[in-house]
């Protein structure tokens, strides 16, 4: 599940600050150096940055849901706003001795660049040392509230059991697809417990549970800081059940 549209907060402030200060230092420091004599070190950025951008984000239909693959372009972008500070700190007095107020103006959006980003990622760092990632929390919820007997069918959470729940049964929706159909045909005949995450019934099984008309109920719900788990920042639990029959009057 991916982060949904939602009004700005507080939280919101430093990555807003973050990309207008970026956005300016690419206006005013590098943008301008473009018109300037082509060099090596233009060719190794464009050579680094336009093929990757072409490749992965206008032919890949699924790449942009996943943030990690921009990572790749953030060193170029970083060695440009340096390479541009570094120029731009050299060249704060000219050559009369005047003030270069542009130089002092990009210098400037270059260390409030490094505070509010180090202000931000001390927040989410925080946040990674002190909350467990969402399929951590649901494993640990099944090991102290459920026993082993217990089928707990899964979708992208299948490493994390395998790790964490090595004694326990868990299935994937996927690659365990008739075992789950069998389980779930026998759910009224049999007394077992039966979970199920909502990525497995998202992807997979729910018009599945719809057809043989389960109920499923909510369990638990695990969440993390979408700032820092960015693909699968909620975990929600379900228990499955026949439905009951509506008893006519």
């Amino acid at each position: 599940m991916y982060p949904q549209p939602h009004r700005l907060g507080l939280q919101d402030i430093a990555p807003i600050i973050i990309l207008s200060l970026f956005f300016a230092l690419a206006v005013l420091g590098v943008a301008p150096r473009l018109r300037g004599k082509w060099s090596w070190k233009r060719t190794f950025l464009v050579l680094w940055t336009v093929p990757y951008f072409s490749m992965v984000y206008l032919i890949s239909a699924r790449a942009p849901l996943y943030p990690r693959y921009f990572l790749p372009l953030v060193p170029p972008i970083v060695i440009a706003l340096v390479s541009t500070a570094w120029s731009t700190a050299k060249s704060i007095r000219g050559f009369k001795g005047k003030t270069n107020l542009k130089a002092r103006l990009l210098v400037g959006l270059v260390a409030a660049l490094i505070l509010f980003n180090f202000i931000h990622s001390t927040r989410l760092a925080t946040t990674i040392h002190t909350t467990r990632v969402p399929v951590g929390q649901l494993t640990q919820y099944i090991k102290n509230n459920y026993d082993k007997n217990t089928v707990v069918v899964v979708f992208h959470e299948y490493r994390a059991c395998e790790y964490r729940l090595p004694n326990y049964r868990y299935l994937s929706a996927q690659y365990d697809w008739n075992q789950v159909i069998e389980i779930l045909e026998n759910l009224s005949k049999k007394n077992q417990t039966v979970l199920v995450t909502n990525t497995a019934i998202q992807y997979i099984l729910g018009p599945v549970i719809e057809k043989m008309g389960l109920e499923k109920v909510e369990v638990a719900r695990f969440e993390m800081d979408p700032q820092v788990e960015t693909e699968h920042w909620v975990v929600v639990l379900y228990k499955l059940q026949p439905n009951k029959p509506v008893q006519k009057r």
